[in-house]
């Protein structure tokens, strides 16, 4: 294995197929669609990955989303980073959060899944050292007035489309975590995230 330091892989979280190209779920995927488009770059099928490659602030950076659910993803990315020698200082992990309002964004270095299937899938195969995380933000269902934590009802909020309010508020945030994928590569994580957490207070 290499042991790679300028070596970023760009994860985006969701699950193939149409159906859920728009759902809550899926926002991971959307940012790092938006990303590559920036850059003018295309996926490539490789088995159960689509990844595009590019070079950026003089670093190599693989872009990844997974063809398999999220369920059962890690492998898939786990092979890609092992071969590339990525450490997990340059693992930049993307998905949606309900812990966190909607149109908000928390960037950190993180261990921890927060019941993130897709996050679990990973974890299982790399190491246990934190990576890096862009949380976005989509809030909990409300059921009578109150956030649920039912599994059923997040299960099917998560997998279904944000509202145009809430897709409003979405938009906003979406460009903010592109901008810091840029500012993680090229200043660090601390400094991106004592740039951007601010900003969503």
């Amino acid at each position: 294995m290499k042991n790679n330091k300028d070596t970023y892989v760009l994860i985006g979280l969701g699950n193939p197929g149409s159906s859920y190209s728009d759902s809550r779920h899926n926002i991971g995927q959307k940012i790092v669609s938006m990303y590559i488009d920036k850059y003018h770059a295309k996926f490539k099928k490789q088995n159960n990955l689509l990844i595009a490659s590019m070079k950026i602030h003089e670093k190599q950076i693989f872009c990844l989303q997974s063809t398999e659910f999220l369920n059962n993803s890690g492998k898939s990315y786990y092979n890609l980073i092992n071969k590339e020698g990525v450490q997990n200082d340059k693992i930049i992990l993307i998905a949606d959060d309900i812990d966190i309002n909607v149109g908000k964004l928390l960037i950190q270095k993180s261990k921890s899944h927060g019941g993130n299937n897709g996050i679990k899938s990973l974890f299982t195969y790399i190491n246990d050292e934190p990576l890096l995380r862009i949380r976005i933000g989509v809030g909990r269902p409300n059921i009578d007035g109150k956030a649920s934590f039912d599994p059923e009802e997040v299960s099917k909020w998560v997998l279904s489309n944000p509202s145009k309010e809430e897709k409003e508020n979405l938009n906003k945030i979406l460009v903010q975590a592109i901008l810091s994928i840029d500012t993680i590569i090229e200043f660090g994580i601390d400094f991106a995230m004592n740039k951007y957490n601010g900003l969503n207070q």
